[in-house]
């Protein structure tokens, strides 16, 4: 009788396994899905003149929803992220090449969407130098500078193969037009790095972690606003004989990360995805706004201008401060037209709705968190964790460090 029991009990559980093995592999079906039809969205609205699209760069905002217990949180993370992969792996669009020996100097090319810039193809360096313990390497994006493009890309390779940082991997970008266009920070090239980091995250061989971004001449004044502007992905950066007026770069933005100057130096710093102390100056790269920055989303802005955000994590207790920012010049070189000097005036912000993503590195789920705006509660209670942050916090950051599992809508 007792065997019988016994041999009941173990079909059951048996049972009980197989059909939690497939309700998750239906679930992680469900979010492929999801993450294909996004992004072969994104890649639509690019075909046919989504610049205004881009630019906008409104939040994606997933229906998917199942409530995930604590204990599970991680199984979740995982299977999302796996998702996120496999979509990025089955959509048709230029990857990256396997990167061989940087010496060698494997090339390729991306050709940048048409409405963000014409005739824009991107030639580029991907190589790695030795072997990484863990098979994840640290990442430097190098931006030449802007003599020919020919000799400066080629001087790029030589540069990287001259810095004792292995074992590493390289891209190394030549820019596409010249001219008006021989910029860093337009649109084209925002999609062009957002792509990189997307794919050599999802490829595994990069620690998303290790990433650095460094340039020379203009590539420093564009490293320098890129290290702003991406803040939040950089462990350190390296900006090099160029040095953008701050109203171009917010130096607030870049205070949990390092800057240096060559890679050696710069691959001692490894990246903190969870700073309790955020500050972010959302501002515009060619008329463009971030829609996130570290574990913050903006969902409505507060007003056309400049917003300021402040955030200060203590125990459960997430305090954000945000603010309008007016800028006055003060002083401007008289041949460029440049603004070199300037005043920043703050003003508390207004009619904006922010999400703030947590897990348990910023706090413990297990006890009620306060949110709290300006001083104003606006949050009181135990934040649930979901699919649906994870999902959306994914497809935001595409980040396995930032896949959260609880997510907070807010409004001030």
């Amino acid at each position: 009788m007792r065997k019988t029991i016994y041999a009941v009990m173990a079909i059951a559980s048996l049972t009980y396994s197989t059909h939690t093995t497939a309700q998750s592999q239906d679930l992680q079906k469900t979010v492929n899905v999801y993450f294909e039809q996004s992004l072969q969205a994104q890649q639509k609205a690019l075909e046919h003149d989504g610049k205004a699209s881009f630019a906008q760069n409104t939040p994606l905002d997933t229906e998917l929803q199942t409530t995930i217990k604590n204990k599970d949180i991680a199984n979740y993370q995982k299977m999302v992220w796996t998702a996120w992969c496999e979509a990025n792996n089955a959509l048709q669009e230029e990857k990256l090449i396997e990167p061989a020996e940087l010496k060698l100097a494997k090339n390729s090319a991306w050709h940048l969407p048409q409405c963000l810039e014409p005739n824009a193809v991107m030639p580029y360096y991907y190589g790695k130098k030795g072997v990484a313990a863990n098979s994840q390497y640290p990442l430097f994006l190098y931006t030449h500078g802007s003599g020919s493009k020919d000799r400066e890309w080629a001087n790029g390779i030589e540069l990287g193969l001259s810095f004792q940082d292995a074992p590493s991997i390289y891209f190394i970008p030549q820019i596409p037009n010249e001219g008006e266009y021989y910029r860093w920070w337009h649109l084209s090239k925002q999609y062009a790095f957002e792509k990189l980091i997307r794919l050599s995250l999802t490829s595994g061989e990069v620690d998303a972690n290790r990433l650095y971004v460094f340039g020379i001449s203009e590539g420093g004044y564009g490293s320098q606003r890129l290290a702003s502007f991406y803040a939040d992905y950089w462990a350190a950066a390296g900006p090099m004989a160029g040095g953008e007026p701050l109203k171009n770069a917010p130096v607030e933005n870049c205070a949990n990360i390092t800057y240096g100057l060559t890679t050696p130096w710069l691959k001692q710093f490894v990246r903190n995805p969870y700073p309790k102390t955020v500050l972010w100056e959302d501002f515009e790269m060619d008329g463009r706004h971030r829609s996130g920055f570290y574990n913050l989303q903006v969902l409505t802005r507060p007003s056309e201008a400049r917003t300021y955000y402040e955030m200060d994590i203590d125990k459960n207790v997430v305090s954000i401060k945000v603010s309008d920012v007016e800028y006055t010049t003060t002083m401007k070189d008289k041949q460029w037209g440049i603004d070199l000097k300037f005043n920043r005036n703050y003003t508390i912000a207004t009619g904006g709705r922010p999400r703030v993503y947590l897990n348990e590195q910023l706090v413990d789920l297990k006890k009620p968190v306060t949110v709290k705006i300006n001083g104003k509660q606006v949050f009181h209670g135990v934040a649930k964790a979901d699919l649906q942050a994870m999902v959306n916090s994914c497809i935001e950051y595409f980040d396995p460090y930032r896949v959260y599992p609880v997510a907070i809508d807010l409004s001030y």
